[in-house]
């Protein structure tokens, strides 16, 4: 995937960028003056789903799951009353705008 070069102390770094949503195995191997390969243990990345810039809920394409966290959420809210009604209307304004967005 990449080769970055370490410094004296044997520090190093490297940034990649991943898509997708597959397990990515990440291992080190580094080879030492004496030329003896030296590998790290593997770390396995699972990323998580894209998630919506608005609401942070889960991109769905089934329609009939979009708003349902909202919809327990807001019941929630108006039951504890005071700043949470506030913020329930809050979130069914975010709701409805998003509703109108083009999918």
């Amino acid at each position: 995937m990449a080769t970055v070069p370490t410094s004296a102390d044997g520090e190093w770094q490297i940034v990649i960028e991943l898509q997708g949503t597959e397990p990515i195995t990440l291992l080190a191997v580094v080879t030492d003056p004496d030329g003896l390969v030296l590998t790290s243990e593997p770390v396995t990345l699972i990323l998580a789903p894209p998630v919506h810039p608005n609401t942070g809920m889960d991109r769905v394409v089934d329609s009939d799951q979009t708003g349902r966290a909202f919809t327990a959420l807001l019941a929630l809210l108006l039951v504890a009353g005071g700043f949470s009604t506030f913020f329930a209307g809050r979130l069914i304004y975010l709701l409805a705008k998003d509703r109108l967005k083009p999918r």
